[in-house]
């Protein structure tokens, strides 16, 4: 890819909409994997207190 491809990708990326196909934004991820869902179960049978 050339740098001016590259920045014209770039350029177009940037006025797309979060809810654009295959530009969701991070973080909304419809599920978690399963190290990160065993995490979390762990972390809400233990009921911390704390800010997460």
């Amino acid at each position: 890819m050339t740098t001016t491809a590259a920045a014209s990708s770039a350029s177009h990326s940037h006025h797309l909409s979060p809810a654009f196909p295959g530009r969701a934004p991070w973080g909304t991820a419809s599920k978690l994997r399963a190290w990160q869902q065993g995490a979390m179960e762990k972390y809400v049978q233990e009921q911390p207190r704390d800010f997460l």
